[in-house]
């Protein structure tokens, strides 16, 4: 049988690929300080994606549920869905 691999490290050897790990994520970046602002933008640059994709969907949603009170069956459905969104 294989020998698993956790039984042969040490916990220097666990230190020196916790450092490796490290340095991975930050090649390509002079300084730490240049590494937290381009973090810090990614961070916001994806949160605003985040608020504006929810905000579409809920746009979408709202369309589709105005166009869906037209028809008589699927009306008497969407109404409350429809009234439970706009009330407040």
């Amino acid at each position: 049988m294989a020998k698993k691999v956790s039984d042969n490290l040490s916990d220097k050897d666990y230190e020196k690929l916790g450092r490796l790990l490290v340095s991975v994520g930050e090649i390509g970046f002079k300084d730490k300080k240049q590494l937290y602002k381009i973090s810090f933008l990614k961070g916001v640059i994806s949160g605003l994606g985040g608020v504006l994709g929810a905000t579409i969907v809920v746009a979408l949603l709202l369309f589709v549920l105005s166009l869906i009170g037209e028809i008589p069956f699927l009306g008497e459905i969407a109404d409350p869905i429809k009234n439970s969104i706009d009330s407040p």
